[in-house]
């Protein structure tokens, strides 16, 4: 039974198509050779018993003509007439010469041939009387011819019995043609009967387990079909035979198993995918906060900046105060004392706003390059993303393929695997969905990357920005107030000679002016870039936002696909 079942169903039709075809040989060769043995009987029966019946036949009745003619001879007396009559016997023996040759030609039989030979005797005596017979009549002895006829009489009838034989022999053995012929005709009519019952049963058998193999093949795939119709791959197909069936069920459950596979790593890319999005969106919300850090800082130093301005435009104008006083500070060294000590006091508080404000700068400078160097690292799993995006862009390219391989399976399947084409196309539109989704990830990812490029190349320029020229500026302030500090104090030294020290304090106070409007134009300067800083510090808290939007829609995307592929059994 195994190696019936392994057999190729084209093999099995083959062996069911040969043994039909070999039944019918042996029937027809049968019928043949049956029908040979009964077209020679039958030309045995004619040519053999029907002709030599009939040949026995014409030989009787032309006897019996000669005994009638012989009759006749007794009551005739014109001689013209006897002649006739006698050549009219001639005729007649001559006939029957010619149809105991044919009789002959029939005869092979040894008891046949036997018995004829005995009448041919019997027939030449039955001759020779007749002629001595016919003389007699000729010559006027009518009455010693009539006593002669009782010895022709006498010879006719063992004449007439041997032909009895030889026409009752010849219907026995026409009897015997008849029988072997019904007997040889019964016998072919059963054994052609009891090859067609057999036959009818092998062939109902070959064709029962034919067809129990096909519809049970059949339902196994119908099965499988409609399982994959409902998403269901956890089933595989079970065919144990090894024919075309079979061969058609181990590949569809290889292509379950590849669509089994391959929805698993779908499964597993959508969930890396939904935790690399979630990730991407903590981090791009960390780095919204941080940017909104930045941006409050840079604000409070823009003001910090613009309270040191307007301390230096003070400044400026306490120290073009003091120039237009120089010219009666002789008379008033009590008041230039006053304005050292006041000096003094601005100068410590330009100092003191100064170094906090250095160490601010230098602080957030500090804690922004540490902030913004670990956010662009963090940034860098959009790379990661990109690659993953690519891994299902391959995926859903080898899905597609799969998908064109099933639907060929299914049209091979024919009726049986429309249910099978439907999933097949089903798979197919998920993987132009997923290529689809991957195409837009992919150009989100390179707009993320492309942000996040602009925001390391803002974010350096920002830290080179505050640490060339922030830093040193306010360094720079500090010196200046330190300077300013001494120069109160020196001043406040000094009051006393101030008459005699005019053109050194206006030289003095020439400096400060220039250094306290140089510090001025470093503040007004250091406000615009700030202002710019600001600008940028918008513009990337922006882009941001799209690269937060972007990782929610691809957050989204990827949750429908992983809805799309739960529907999946595997």
């Amino acid at each position: 039974m195994n190696f019936y079942k392994n057999l190729k169903l084209s093999t099995r039709l083959i062996i069911g198509s040969f043994i039909a075809i070999f039944s019918m040989v042996i029937i027809g060769s049968m019928g043949i050779l049956n029908m040979n043995k009964i077209n020679k009987s039958t030309n045995y029966l004619y040519y053999t018993t029907i002709k030599s019946i009939n040949s026995i036949n014409k030989i009787d009745k032309n006897l019996l003509n000669i005994y009638e003619a012989e009759e006749v001879m007794r009551y005739i007396k014109d001689e013209n007439e006897l002649s006739k009559l006698i050549k009219e016997i001639d005729n007649f023996m001559q006939e029957n010469l010619k149809q105991i040759e044919i009789y002959k030609s029939t005869i092979d039989d040894n008891e046949e041939r036997k018995l004829f030979t005995e009448f041919e005797n019997k027939l030449h005596k039955y001759r020779e009387s007749g002629q001595t017979y016919e003389k007699l009549i000729l010559s006027g002895r009518a009455d010693e011819a009539i006593s002669k006829s009782s010895n022709v009489a006498k010879e006719r009838n063992d004449m007439r019995t041997k032909l009895d034989k030889l026409v009752q022999l010849n219907e026995e053995w026409a009897k015997e043609v008849i029988d072997d012929n019904t007997d040889t005709y019964n016998k072919s009519f059963l054994m052609i009967i009891s090859i067609i019952v057999a036959l009818v049963i092998l062939s109902g058998l070959v064709v029962f387990l034919i067809g129990k193999n096909i519809k049970k093949s059949l339902a196994s795939i119908k099965g499988l079909s409609h399982r994959l119709s409902n998403y269901d791959l956890s089933e595989p197909i079970i065919i144990t035979s090894n024919d075309e069936f079979g061969q058609i069920g181990k590949g569809l459950n290889r292509v379950q198993e590849n669509i089994s596979s391959l929805i698993k790593n779908i499964i597993d890319s959508t969930r890396e995918m939904n935790a690399s999005s979630d990730e991407l969106s903590s981090t791009v919300e960390k780095m919204a906060s941080k940017f909104q850090n930045i941006n409050t800082s840079t604000k409070e130093i823009n003001s910090q900046v613009q309270e040191t301005s307007a301390t230096a435009e003070e400044i400026s104008a306490s120290v073009q105060e003091v120039d237009s006083s120089v010219s009666v500070l002789s008379g008033k060294a009590i008041d230039g004392s006053n304005s050292a000590i006041e000096i003094k006091t601005r100068a410590a508080e330009v100092e003191h706003n100064s170094k906090i404000a250095s160490e601010s700068t230098r602080d957030l400078y500090i804690e922004m390059e540490k902030e913004v160097l670990k956010d662009i690292e963090q940034g860098k799993v959009v790379e990661h993303i990109k690659v993953m995006a690519d891994t299902i862009a391959s995926i859903a390219e080898q899905t597609n393929l799969l998908a064109l391989n099933a639907a060929i399976e299914a049209a091979r399947a024919g009726e049986q695997g429309k249910g099978f084409a439907v999933v097949a196309e089903e798979v197919r539109r998920l993987a132009e969905q997923s290529s689809a989704a991957v195409g837009n990830v992919k150009f989100t990812i390179e707009k993320v990357q492309e942000a996040f490029e602009n925001l390391s190349v803002n974010s350096s320029k920002l830290l080179k920005f505050m640490n060339d020229r922030v830093v040193s500026q306010f360094e720079t302030f500090v010196h200046v107030g330190e300077q300013y500090e001494r120069d109160g104090v020196f001043i406040n030294n000094m009051s006393e000679e101030l008459a005699t020290m005019t053109e050194e304090v206006s030289a003095t106070i020439d400096q400060v002016s220039e250094a306290v409007q140089n510090m001025a134009d470093m503040a007004q300067r250091s406000s615009e870039n700030l202002n710019s800083i600001q600008q940028n510090v918008n513009e990337s808290t922006k882009v941001m936002e799209q690269v937060e939007y972007t990782a929610q829609t691809q957050a989204e995307l990827s949750e429908k696909l992983n809805k799309m592929v739960e529907k999946f059994r595997i």
